[in-house]
């Protein structure tokens, strides 16, 4: 059994953000605190034709992603990159997903 999780987190960026300006604050994230979790397999950044963005974050166990969505709160670049996120979108939700088989 693969004890991988993956988290979705979909999200709208704010009508007066760019792109460009997301992507920047991902980097910055990654490097100062996704790309430090333990337990981290890859982060992918995606964007659908409707503009409906997405974080997809692989960890090894749902311990790792337990771990680090704990520390979220006290850091800086996450709160940079939420800022840049509408949040009045209800129907864009965050959910986890366990790995039950990879082909």
């Amino acid at each position: 059994m693969n004890n991988t999780i993956i988290e979705y987190a979909p999200f709208l960026l704010k009508s007066n953000k760019e792109e460009d300006e997301l992507i920047r604050a991902a980097d910055q994230l990654h490097s100062a605190f996704i790309g430090q979790q333990k337990g981290l397999i890859s982060r992918k950044l995606i964007r659908n034709e409707e503009n409906i963005y997405a974080d997809l974050i692989y960890w090894k166990s749902e311990a790792d992603s337990h771990a680090a969505s704990a520390k979220v709160a006290s850091c800086p670049a996450c709160a940079a990159y939420f800022e840049l996120m509408d949040a009045t979108d209800s129907k864009q939700a965050f959910s986890r997903f366990t790995v039950l088989r990879s082909y």
